[in-house]
């Protein structure tokens, strides 16, 4: 009967440890415009985030050129000031974060312009492969 109740104990323990270590969340794949041109796989359970860089003040901000063809959707886009001064109209990053809708590839296009300037070519441009597994 003592070794039974060793046995139950034991088993109990280990499943509480398998318990407390289970793996933890994929995180986030993050993109800058060094990795322009590139491919990126994700997971189903990651999100991708491209953050790119602005100059505040001039009016030009990135954009996607078009949907993008990977199976991914965007979630959010922000602003947030670069840098220690945070000055209005000084440097900043664009953050777009994009969720993945299946398994699959394509690309995301993004396009550095100012929206008002419909018929003019973007400025910089920045395209990634993507590829969402399982």
């Amino acid at each position: 009967m003592r070794d039974f109740c060793w046995r139950v104990v034991a088993g109990v323990a280990l499943v509480a440890w398998m318990c407390g270590t289970a793996p933890a969340q994929d995180t986030a794949v993050t993109l800058t415009e060094a990795q322009n041109g590139a491919s990126a796989e994700i997971s189903k359970k990651q999100k991708l985030h491209i953050g790119l860089p602005v100059q505040g003040g001039t009016g030009f901000s990135w954009q996607l050129t078009r949907a993008p063809s990977a199976p991914v959707r965007l979630l959010s886009s922000t602003t947030q000031p670069a840098g220690p001064g945070k000055v209005p109209g000084g440097p900043a990053t664009e953050l777009f974060v994009f969720e993945p809708t299946g398994a699959g590839a394509g690309d995301i296009e993004l396009g550095y312009r100012r929206p008002w300037e419909k018929d003019v070519a973007p400025a910089r441009t920045f395209a990634v492969h993507v590829v969402v597994g399982e």
